[in-house]
């Protein structure tokens, strides 16, 4: 069986981080203009709906931030760089948190548009379910990741202070 790389475990954390940054861009580009953000709703529902809808941008810039994080980290982990390591491990323990929650954010926001008989709400549905599924796939990278990264094999890559490559042989004279 052939050992996973650096390389391999590097380029597909480039891939992902460009896939957060850009996708979440995409993601409320297309909810924007299926008139999500125009909708007028009654009561609380209508509160909370116009507070997320001022705050999308800080939020979009936020996600676009961690996916640059995460394409550096990508690029350092390919240089064996210990603090790339470091740094996507608490980016999936972050995700372990950020996926179940939004997912359960655009559950309830779906849940409401349909109740709530909105103009807008045919068009919306089948956007806030792609977003639940979009969560449940980071849920997953983030799983089978930090199993990864905190693996022997991986861990192996980076040496160990005052030690020789690897963790292997004598400490230098």
């Amino acid at each position: 069986m052939t050992a996973i790389s650096p390389t391999a475990v590097g380029w597909f954390w480039i891939g992902a981080g460009a896939a957060k940054g850009l996708g979440i861009a995409a993601y409320l580009w297309v909810l924007g203009r299926a008139g999500g953000f125009e909708t007028p709703a009654p009561g609380w529902f209508g509160g909370v709906a116009s507070l997320l809808s001022r705050h999308l941008i800080p939020f979009a810039v936020g996600w676009a931030a961690l996916g640059a994080f995460m394409v550096v980290s990508g690029v350092f982990l390919r240089r064996r760089r210990p603090w790339a390591r470091m740094g996507l491990e608490v980016v999936c323990w972050f995700g372990l948190f950020e996926a179940p929650t939004v997912a359960l954010l655009l559950y309830g926001v779906s849940t409401t548009v349909r109740h709530a008989h909105l103009a807008s709400a045919d068009r919306l549905a089948p956007l806030l379910c792609l977003g639940i599924w979009i969560c449940v796939a980071w849920l997953s990278i983030y799983l089978i990741s930090l199993a990864l990264l905190r693996s022997r094999t991986v861990r192996g890559w980076f040496p160990l202070a005052g030690t020789v490559r690897g963790g292997q042989g004598r400490p230098p004279a």
